[in-house]
């Protein structure tokens, strides 16, 4: 129906689920009993969409707005903040509201084609070079003759001015670039 607290309080038992879910993904049949595999799947798409963080915030918020409902006069006020305080995690400059925008900001990256999470182990043994085989790249040499020198200044500032550095030396064999 058109009951604004019945609606929070069946939001805030789906979070529930979807945190359960999130938790413990082999084991999400036997705890919510009663649950069809159908739908169990669909809350883990929906709770790997949602961070553990962000499942969390909104389970927090939407508890609260339940409490504040209690007694109100306008609960679909209530509810409307709620959708707002879910939807906006910057708002939220507590340690929960950080953490759900962490959990969004690694969403997106992961869907950007980057696995949040990739193991080390196959990308390193797949195909080794050898250690004989020439490398394609050579680094740069660079030598601390490539550093800028600083020259002690006399003066009255006690050697403080602000004198311009003096040129690098140009390494032996360099070519001269034409005028």
């Amino acid at each position: 129906g058109h009951d604004p607290r019945r609606f929070v309080e069946d939001l805030l038992e789906r979070f529930r689920d979807l945190i359960i879910v999130k938790a413990m993904p082999e084991s999400a049949h036997a705890i919510l009993r009663g649950v069809p595999e159908d739908q169990i799947a669909r809350m883990q798409t929906q709770a790997n969409q949602l961070g553990s963080a962000e499942l969390s915030r909104a389970a927090d918020i939407t508890n609260q707005a339940l409490t504040e409902m209690t007694g109100a006069t306008s609960p679909r006020l209530h509810l409307e903040l709620l959708c707002a305080r879910i939807l906006l995690p910057a708002a939220d400059q507590a340690e929960r509201g950080v953490a759900a925008r962490v959990d969004r900001i690694e969403r997106r990256l992961s869907y950007g084609g980057a696995p949040a999470a990739a193991p080390a182990a196959p990308a390193a043994a797949a195909d080794p070079v050898p250690e004989s085989a020439p490398s394609r790249l050579t680094p740069p040499r660079v030598t601390t003759a490539d550093w800028p020198r600083e020259e002690p200044q006399s003066g009255s500032d006690g050697g403080r001015s602000a004198a311009p550095a003096a040129a690098p030396a140009e390494p032996a064999g360099a070519v001269a670039a034409p005028p």
